[in-house]
């Protein structure tokens, strides 16, 4: 099992990215996947809520893990606390994360980045977009 929390403290933040091979920005939000039993760091996400819009900018495996179950997972959470915040329109540059998984996720190519629409994708209900749902 593993434990997906937001990161409050810039200090904890910059660490759990760059350990993830992430480049870290300043202020960006970064939510954290840990191990629920030894604790380790698993994955991160690290967003960027600005005027013109969420930039997804990396969604890293720790140290390459592999678990693509747990990474689809964070990834999820993470777009329905983007999604909660307002912004319904998230980007990803192509160097964020698996392309794979982002699409997986309900993420599309739009030739210069992946992005993706949220609007009703975490509403509850059977026509909501995304994984299975499109």
């Amino acid at each position: 099992m593993f434990t997906i929390k937001p990161v409050q403290n810039e200090e904890a933040a910059r660490d759990a990215v760059t350990a993830c091979g992430g480049e870290y920005i300043p202020g960006a939000f970064v939510y954290e996947m840990r191990d629920s039993g030894s604790g380790a760091l698993m994955g991160v996400s690290q967003f960027d809520i600005g005027e013109t819009g969420v930039i997804l900018t990396v969604l890293p495996e720790y140290k390459h893990r592999d678990d693509r179950e747990a990474m689809f997972i964070l990834l999820r959470s993470t777009m329905n606390f983007i999604d909660m915040s307002g912004a319904h329109i998230c980007r990803a540059p192509y160097s964020a994360g698996d392309g794979a998984l982002l699409r997986s996720a309900g993420f599309s190519d739009a030739g210069d980045s992946y992005t993706c629409d949220m609007s009703g994708m975490f509403s509850g209900h059977c026509g909501g977009k995304g994984a299975g749902g499109r």
